[in-house]
Parts: C-alpha cells; structure tokens; sequence
C-alpha cells in the first residue's frame, strides 16, 4: 500500500491550478483502500488532523468505488482550514483542471464550520466577549437543564429560579 509522496504533492498541485499550498499531503488513493478495506460502506470517518483534506477526498473516491454512503468529519486548526483543507474538498466534489487535464468531481457536500470565540479564557474566567446569551447557555448547560427548557420566555417551565448576568 505504498506509493512514492511525491504523487500526492502532484496531485495536490494539480487540483489547485499548480500552486503549491501544502508539503507532505497524504495520499488518498492509499487512504481510500484502506477505508474500504476496513470501514463498512456507511461509516462515518474521523479526522481530527485533517490538513489538506486528503481523507475527506479518500471517502469521496471510496464511495465512487463502491457507491458507499460514508460520511467524514475533519478537524483542522489551523489558519488554513477555509483555503485548502475545506477547498480541497470542493475542487474534488465538483471536478478541477481544465481542457484535456480537467478531473470530473466526485460529488457530494459537506458543512463547513468555524469555531467562535473561546468562552473561558486560559486564567478559568469567562470572556464577556462571547456575550451573555453564550454565557447563561454554558450555565444552564453545566447545570444540566435542557438549553431552552428554562429560556426567559419559558419560565413557567422551569422548577427554580436562576438569573445570570
């Protein structure tokens, strides 16, 4: 199951018009032999280091393979998860290049997301820049009541009283 990584840096490179935007991409076509080896055709494959986005275009080949439903979830960290992991995955679902080097897509979608400001700052304090709507959630979520049973126009609902903020 080994391939020379200068293929997946090719490849890389062709599906974003000849720019180079990431180093030691993973291969896919490895990946996706892999995930069809050992993930049933509904899986759902996790990533939390997703980088260029190479498992999320493994699943995609896989299920074009197989005709398989399996989903991905990445997680990337870095500044670059919007312009080449989560790009990546739209080249490779609606098809890239041009003329007689264009690649059909292999269809599919995904939702992408961001995470917002950090609640809690690194001293353990609440960040008031997250707003108080945030900050009576993460209570009322710490204290186990369902988010919205005790909301300010519920209040009948609710057992006890409560005021944050």
């Amino acid at each position: 199951m080994y391939k020379q990584a200068q293929t997946s840096v090719k490849l890389l490179r062709q599906i974003f018009g000849g720019k180079k935007v990431f180093a030691n991409p993973k291969d896919h076509e490895v990946l996706a032999r892999l995930i069809r080896y050992v993930a049933p055709n509904d899986a759902v494959i996790l990533d939390s280091f997703a980088g260029s986005g190479s498992t999320a275009h493994a699943v995609l080949e896989a299920n074009k393979l197989d005709n398989g439903t399996r989903q991905f979830i990445l997680i990337e960290t870095m500044d670059y998860a919007e312009t080449i992991t989560a790009e990546r995955v739209r080249r490779v679902m609606s098809g890239y290049g041009e003329g007689n080097k264009a690649v059909a897509g292999l269809g599919g979608s995904f939702d992408y997301y961001t995470v917002g400001e950090r609640l809690l700052h690194d001293d353990g304090m609440l960040n008031p820049a997250v707003g108080l709507s945030a900050i009576r959630d993460y209570v009322v979520w710490t204290e186990g009541i369902p988010i919205g049973q005790c909301s300010i126009g519920n209040r009948r609902r609710c057992q006890f009283a409560f005021l944050v903020g």
